[in-house]
């Protein structure tokens, strides 16, 4: 279509449109002021088709919002995922996309514009309740909503990217309507669920910010996370089906960011990452509460990732002082000690790879400390840990024993040169037949005591038979009781002679194990904790790996 301008209209269009331009860089006023005439102007004539999306390439019409005229349904589009101008300065000199080496500055200006969408969405909404309010109280009630709008207007210059349209005409026509706010509670609904999505989409993008910096995002983001962000960035598309705009900016910049860790960390995303796998736009609450909840668990992980390699520095270093025979050894030791029980309080398996690496110096040294009794701790630590003394060790009968952690968090044996070491050995009739033959010529003549709960089920009779002890006494210690009583029973048995080996079949408070076991290292009275099954195969498994060595060298001074 042509259209007869003279050129000196033109010229003078120019050169006003250029003076706008110049004068809103500096006045959030201008700015704002062209902002809504933009918007205005694009609900007056419409516009055209735009292409992309959250996996999808439909083309799909525009909404007219003209006159006494509503918002027809359209589709709001995610635009194909490539930088906008100016957007190249967010990569930094790693190539991945970050500023200041964080992964989720791409998402900082989301948080304070979707909150200030969501404001303006609620208010009105609240205009529509004033129109709806006694005749008399209007006038109060529209004076506190046009300060509200005159404050949400003044924030506008410095959000960029920003439409107004929930300002302009919320329900499809201008407010300067007379009957713009006149919708029935259907209508008014899905304005209020495009504000909460607004709201979920800022809380998850507040949330990847904090995480962010404390150091959870190392590696990548959570995959658990990406997925609930997904799910918000999906239910705010689709919220906006039918509102009077083309395309929102904190959608878009979230899809984008998702598109973009997903693909340089590898994590597929199965969910609401296309047009026709959309959420549900009514979720908001329970959604961010998961998302509160996904971010807990990211700061525990890595909190516990933090402990752990504390920890392991600690057994490093105190590996090293051992190894390099830097006095007082049994300082060194009492402090390795504490550190792999502070290592199994926090949840981690004492058989754990990072653990056997940092113990590994510790074995062909083992045999050259000239202390007996530091020795015979330095043994019993390493045994612990499923790891034995080296081949040759003049207190050593078995053979290397290596073990690796599951996925549970438990152990299984990787290596083993000798029958009945594995720890699903006891499954297998025949190493079992083994295992507890040599059980039965270990623990002949001993007088062995079983620690339990009232409550566990251990048959002492057939314990006896299995294992070929001389006797085997059923001690039951009550957890939850009063600890001197505990403690009484305990020390009762260390101090009794007829007690040549203790099972410790409980689970003790920190402090009381330790002074258990410091007890027992005094008295030389070999425990063995047992983690499972009351059976004579498992019994004897942890017996053979925790002080297998020291009863065979009995075994072996007796009969010299």
């Amino acid at each position: 279509m042509t259209h007869d301008i003279p050129r000196s209209v033109q010229d003078a269009a120019s050169v006003l449109l250029r003076a706008c331009l110049s004068a809103a860089r500096n006045d959030t006023a201008v700015a704002a002021s062209l902002r809504t005439l933009t918007t205005y102007l694009h609900a007056e004539l419409g516009a055209g088709t735009d292409s992309g999306g959250s996996g999808g390439g439909a083309q799909h019409p525009s909404a007219r919002a003209t006159a006494g005229e509503g918002a027809g349904a359209h589709t709001v589009l995610t635009p194909p995922g490539r930088p906008r101008d100016g957007e190249g300065a967010r990569t930094g000199s790693d190539g991945k996309g970050r500023q200041d080496g964080r992964i989720a500055e791409p998402l900082a200006v989301v948080v304070t514009r979707a909150r200030w969408k969501a404001a303006a969405c609620r208010l009105a909404l609240q205009r529509r309740e004033n129109q709806q309010a006694p005749e008399e109280e209007r006038p109060a009630l529209e004076a506190q909503a046009a300060s509200r709008e005159k404050s949400l207007r003044s924030r506008l210059g410095a959000l960029p990217d920003t439409s107004a349209w929930m300002l302009d005409f919320p329900f499809g026509k201008r407010v300067t309507e007379p009957d713009a706010f006149e919708v029935d509670a259907a209508t008014a609904a899905k304005l209020e669920n495009i504000a909460d999505c607004y709201e979920t989409v800022a809380t998850g993008a507040e949330i990847a910010r904090d995480l962010d910096e404390s150091g959870a995002f190392r590696g990548g983001p959570p995959p658990a996370f990406l997925y609930l962000l997904a799910e918000a960035q999906s239910a705010l598309l689709h919220s906006l089906q039918e509102a009077p705009t083309r395309t929102d900016s904190d959608q878009r910049d979230v899809f984008l960011w998702l598109k973009d860790q997903t693909t340089r960390y590898r994590i597929y995303v199965d969910r609401h990452m296309r047009l026709d796998d959309p959420a549900d736009v009514t979720g908001s609450s329970g959604l961010q509460e998961r998302m509160r909840r996904s971010a807990r668990d990211a700061m525990e992980e890595r909190n516990a990732r933090r402990e752990r390699g504390q920890i392991l520095s600690k057994i490093r270093y105190h590996v090293g002082k051992i190894v390099a025979d830097q006095a007082p050894l049994h300082s060194e030791v009492d402090s390795l000690r504490q550190a792999l029980e502070r290592w199994s309080e926090a949840g981690n398996a004492v058989t754990d790879k990072g653990v056997l690496d940092a113990l590994r110096p510790l074995r062909p040294h083992a045999s050259k400390l000239k202390d007996s009794g530091t020795k015979e701790e330095v043994y019993e630590l390493l045994a612990e840990s499923g790891m034995a003394p080296v081949d040759g060790d003049p207190l050593d009968g078995t053979r290397d024993h290596v073990v690796t952690p599951t996925r549970s968090g438990g152990a299984a044996a990787t290596k083993s040169d000798g029958p009945g070491q594995q720890e699903g050995d006891h499954q297998d009739p025949a190493k079992v037949e083994h295992l507890l033959e040599e059980m039965r010529q270990l623990l002949a003549g001993k007088h062995v005591v079983l620690c339990c709960e009232p409550t566990a089920e251990a048959d002492t009779s057939g314990l006896l038979e299995g294992l070929g002890a001389e006797t085997l006494t059923r001690l039951e210690i009550e957890v939850e009781a009063d600890a001197v009583e505990r403690w009484a029973k305990l020390d009762g048995i260390l101090d009794a002679e007829g007690a040549d080996l203790i099972l410790l079949g409980v689970r003790l408070p920190a402090a009381e194990y330790q002074r258990f076991k410091e007890a027992c290292l005094e008295r030389h009275r070999p425990f063995v904790r047992l983690p499972g099954a009351f059976t004579a195969a498992a019994i004897a498994h942890q017996i053979s790996r925790q002080v297998g060595w020291r009863l065979r060298t009995q075994g072996t001074s007796k009969d010299r």
